[in-house]
């Protein structure tokens, strides 16, 4: 993909320069892309977004029998992200890293905005406490453009309410997803639900182990479930129940997982490639106590 995505840059420079020939159209632009607010000040477009997101730590304990594995909410951790792109000439960037390189530490706050191809906002990504965290230049290839990285660690990043949706995602139609009760929008696609169950060995007591919870949605997810998961990064512990709804198939019943007991553990933020068709998708694990198969 990478490569292909260089050699379209080549072609779209080659064809400014030179003009079409008549009747020949132009390649498209790219489907979307990223731009780098630094203390307010936009500083740099970006074709390639990746990492973002947080990771509450889940701290596992039993009470005394109890058989069932309990979890608990521990500490936060912010994702670092990686922004990449064709060499960037910036010199307010250029200079934050610089600094950083020489072991200057400069923390910044600012914002991470992606931009639909007529460049209007549809995503933004707030953090603070930034610093310049590493970089890279190349691989370097005679007569292709280098690519630079710059990946940047941070104490804090929120998700911004969407000014428009991302994706064209259909709404799961084999599945259903409630967060007590509520149906929960934009949702996707669920990993496989799942409970082990070992045997008590030399006197001690059965353990009932849950497997998390992972929804991939498309953007224009319901609110509610970024409100949850930033209650949870700020110390609060807060259960939901989560009920998968399976429609019924012609001839078969339907038929209902409840996982009881439930809370956000981890946030993916949407990855982005300019010149990729794949639509922008984002990711919420939950960790579970209980399952219950209906």
């Amino acid at each position: 993909m990478k490569a292909r995505f260089l050699v379209f840059l080549v072609l779209v420079a080659a064809g400014a320069a030179a003009g079409l020939p008549a009747g020949v159209e132009a390649a498209p632009a790219p489907r979307f892309s990223v731009r780098l607010d630094l203390d307010g000040i936009p500083v740099a477009r970006f074709a390639e977004i990746r990492g973002g997101g947080a990771t509450v730590e889940i701290v596992e304990y039993r009470d005394g029998d109890d058989p069932v594995v309990r979890k608990r909410p521990g500490k936060v951790k912010f994702n670092n992200i990686t922004l990449e792109r064709g060499v960037v000439s910036d010199p307010s960037l250029l200079d934050w890293f610089r600094k950083g390189l020489s072991g200057t530490t400069e923390r910044k706050s600012g914002s991470i905005i992606y931009l639909d191809r007529e460049g209007n906002e549809v995503l933004r990504l707030n953090f603070s406490e930034a610093w310049p965290a590493g970089f890279e230049a190349g691989p370097f290839t005679d007569g292709a453009p280098v690519i630079e990285s710059f990946e940047l660690g941070m104490e804090k990043l929120e998700r911004v309410t969407p000014a428009a949706p991302l994706g064209r995602f259909a709404a799961a139609r084999g599945f259903s997803v409630q967060i007590d009760g509520a149906s929960a929008g934009g949702v996707v696609s669920a990993s496989p639900i799942g409970v082990t169950h070992a045997p008590a060995a030399d006197g001690d007591p059965a353990t009932i182990h849950a497997r998390n919870l992972t929804l991939a949605c498309a953007t224009g997810l319901d609110e509610g479930l970024h409100a949850w998961f930033a209650e949870l990064a700020a110390g609060k512990d807060i259960r939901k129940s989560i009920t998968v709804n399976l429609r019924a198939a012609k001839g078969e019943p339907g038929r209902t997982y409840v996982l009881h007991e439930c809370w956000p553990c981890r946030w993916k933020a949407p990855e982005l490639n300019s010149n990729s068709d794949t639509f922008i998708v984002e990711e919420l694990e939950f960790a579970v106590e209980r399952v219950e198969r209906g």
